[in-house]
């Protein structure tokens, strides 16, 4: 584990909340207090985009209909509702944290805890020439928190199974570092 500061406050703000950078991400959680708390405990709940899927189900067997009638509106693209998303991509749930922190006044303090998608998870083994199976792996993680105008990040990872070998931590510790020298984030190694 390592923990960084992040000098570029405003820049990683948005680089966080408004761009892209961070998406290949998924939600681990997020703690973001404001003028109340906020907690998203990153739990996928798929069921809720069901009635979504019966209508794209439905509308598929009209679209003949509508490329006749103009009027009946454009058959809704299925892309708007995931279909083999398992959980909370940062890049789905940043618009929801960005709007919790969005305002005229600083957040008062929030964490992160962004996590690295599983195919993210096989590339860094491959790269680290490390031992362990994705299927050993529970979690690559980013921690971010945000207290009295610092943001200091904190790599950790997780296995299902106890482990001495700390060569993915070592790993994951450098490919944080990197990930930061690769989107231009500035930092300073604590």
């Amino acid at each position: 584990m390592i923990a960084v500061k992040i000098p570029g406050t405003r820049k990683f703000l948005a680089d966080l909340l408004s761009r892209n950078t961070f998406d290949s991400f998924v939600l681990g959680e997020a703690t973001l207090t404001t003028f109340t708390s906020f907690h998203i405990d990153g739990t996928w709940h798929p069921d809720y985009f069901q009635d979504d899927r019966r209508k794209i189900a439905g509308s598929a067997e009209s679209a003949e209909s509508v490329s006749r009638n103009p009027a009946a509106g454009p058959v809704r693209s299925s892309s708007s509702v995931p279909e083999k998303e398992t959980e909370p991509s940062w890049q789905r749930l940043r618009p929801y944290v960005s709007g919790l922190v969005k305002g005229s006044h600083s957040p008062v303090s929030f964490r992160i805890v962004l996590k690295m998608a599983p195919k993210g998870i096989e590339g860094v083994l491959k790269n680290s020439g490390s031992s362990f199976t994705p299927d050993q792996v529970d979690g690559l993680f980013m921690n971010i928190s945000y207290q009295d105008g610092k943001i200091t990040c904190t790599s950790g990872t997780s296995m299902k199974t106890f482990t001495m070998d700390k060569s993915l931590d070592h790993a994951w510790d450098q490919m944080m570092l990197k990930f930061f020298d690769a989107k231009a984030i500035p930092y300073e190694q604590l």
